[in-house]
């Protein structure tokens, strides 16, 4: 995982550096909208975040996502990943309609 600062994450996700800190401590619940941020941010599948917070037996923040919950957070990562797969061939096709403009601009 790449080496990201508190407040870079926080900064990112739209949350104050201090209330990512009581998150972090386990001095505040998780709301499931703040975990899929960060999981996004993180470029991390949600699924590898509820785990570590399932193998944590000191966080409270896992026993509030209720299955209903889980189950609509894996349908819109798994939407979230094709859309984002798409828009990189897109990004792939824009860019190469650029290199062939520049090059019959030559």
């Amino acid at each position: 995982m790449r080496n990201l600062s508190q407040e870079n994450v926080a900064e990112a996700i739209g949350m104050s550096p201090g209330n990512f800190g009581k998150i972090e401590r386990g001095e505040v619940a998780l709301s499931i909208e703040n975990l899929e941020r960060i999981a996004f941010h993180l470029e991390l599948p949600l699924s590898s975040l509820i785990q570590e917070n399932q193998a944590n037996e000191h966080s409270p923040d896992y026993s509030t996502v209720s299955k209903t919950e889980l189950t609509r957070v894996q349908q819109n990562t798994s939407q979230l990943q094709l859309e984002v797969e798409q828009l990189k061939r897109e990004v792939k096709q824009l860019h190469e309609e650029l290199k062939k403009l520049r090059n019959n601009s030559k």
